[in-house]
């Protein structure tokens, strides 16, 4: 329903309340939910349930969707919404703590983390969805981009509806869509963008104004490789 029928949201799935990273990967391969509308979290978190003074286990799910909140507050939604700036979750503790290996298995099984750092606590560790192949679209934040780019372009474009089919209304959507491209790439959401609007006779006859979209969406910062290079004394960084 959210990828075929709405196609404007993000499904942020529960997932199982398991203790093992191999467990949890195995029972995502036995589900068939290849798309790039959906993402699941885990392990599950420990919070504090103060009507009956005790504490239990829940989905992380509550604490991704504070989180989406958050950056669409702060910063824009084709931000990650991972990391220490846009990640942090309110919890006591995560139901299992993380190797670096955990992370990087359940990562490649396209599951985001739910790290546990000692300076920081819990927090979330990644910014997949669960698209199976490699693009763009495997990244929440590219999703949820091209989600607030369609919203907005939706909105200016029905303006034109029943005006009259010639080259002036197709400048008109040129004038109304590259603004809203452009003030997206000045905030970090593309590289570069181009817009194309058909000429076409038959899609003229057939009262259609049709257009194509380029976009080439700024990717999430996720691994940083440094090389550590010992250099004789006598060398001189002037020439490295």
């Amino acid at each position: 329903m959210i990828e075929g029928d709405r196609a404007d949201s993000l499904y942020i799935t529960n997932s199982p309340n398991t203790s093992d990273v191999d467990e949890i990967v195995d029972q995502l391969d036995e589900v068939d939910l290849d798309t790039n509308y959906t993402a699941t979290y885990w392990p599950w978190i420990q919070v504090r349930d103060g009507d009956n003074a005790t504490q239990l286990y829940i989905p992380p799910t509550g604490e991704v969707v504070k989180n989406i909140a958050l950056t669409d507050n702060v910063s824009y939604p084709w931000f990650a919404v991972a990391g220490y700036q846009r990640g942090l979750v309110n919890a006591i503790k995560a139901k299992k703590k993380l190797t670096l290996d955990n992370r990087d298995d359940l990562y490649n099984a396209i599951i985001n983390p739910i790290a546990t750092f000692s300076d920081t606590g819990t927090i979330i560790w990644g910014n997949k969805t669960l698209q199976v192949r490699e693009s763009a679209l495997d990244r929440i934040n590219v999703r949820r981009l091209l989600l607030r780019a369609r919203k907005l372009i939706s909105a200016v474009a029905v303006r034109l509806l029943f005006e009259q089919n010639d080259e002036q209304v197709r400048n008109e959507f040129l004038r109304l869509v590259n603004p809203i491209l452009e003030s997206i790439k000045k905030e970090r959401g593309l590289y570069e963008f181009r817009v194309v609007v058909s000429n076409d006779p038959e899609d003229i006859d057939a009262n259609t104004l049709r257009g194509k979209i380029y976009v080439k969406p700024t990717r999430s910062l996720e691994f940083i490789d440094v090389e550590f290079l010992i250099t004789p004394t006598g060398a001189s960084f002037e020439n490295i």
